[in-house]
């Protein structure tokens, strides 16, 4: 199970997922009140298949729960059971955006860069992240990518050789062929 990411559309609020055995997998109440259904709880129960179900413990501003998870599948069954016009709007933002987007990236990126009003901004933004980086003992090169990953959103150029690779990330294994 990778990592958690958040979608979201001013139009459809926030859309979790997960990727397990690299497929993606939704948290159901997310995409049910997306649909405008008034209990997630009873619609994803009675829409959809138990196949396409799950349970993933995750981390709430509550602390951590269990939450149901639907696959591919069962987003669709959610989608087309949904009487809403903005069933359509919603199947077309996660169908031409959010799926693609996964599957090519292993996330979804808006389409917009963040503005910031001066390079110090900037700086202080990485000053902050870097020491939280360390505080959680992040390795040189983590940081280091963090730190020109946000240099990229903001349109500030660093040498190509910016981030190092520690030296068992460089090696390459060669094996003779027979």
């Amino acid at each position: 199970m990778k990592g958690l990411k958040i979608f979201n559309s001013q139009e459809f609020g926030q859309v979790r997922t997960l990727i397990i055995q690299n497929e993606p997998w939704f948290v159901g109440k997310d995409v049910a009140e997306a649909l405008g259904y008034a209990e997630p709880r009873s619609v994803i129960s009675k829409k959809v298949d138990e196949e396409d179900k799950g349970v993933a413990r995750m981390e709430t501003p509550s602390g951590m729960q269990e939450m149901t998870i639907i696959n591919e599948s069962g987003l669709y069954s959610l989608i087309l059971s949904s009487k809403l016009e903005s069933a359509k709007k919603f199947k077309r933002w996660v169908t031409s955006e959010v799926l693609p987007s996964i599957r090519k990236t292993g996330s979804y990126l808006l389409n917009y860069k963040p503005k910031a009003t001066s390079v110090g901004e900037v700086a202080s933004l990485i000053k902050i992240l870097k020491v939280s980086m360390k505080d959680q003992g992040s390795a040189a090169h983590e940081i280091t990518s963090m730190e020109k990953m946000i240099c990229e959103q903001f349109n500030i150029d660093l040498p190509e050789n910016f981030v190092k690779k520690p030296a068992y990330m460089q090696l390459t294994l060669t094996l003779p062929i027979e």
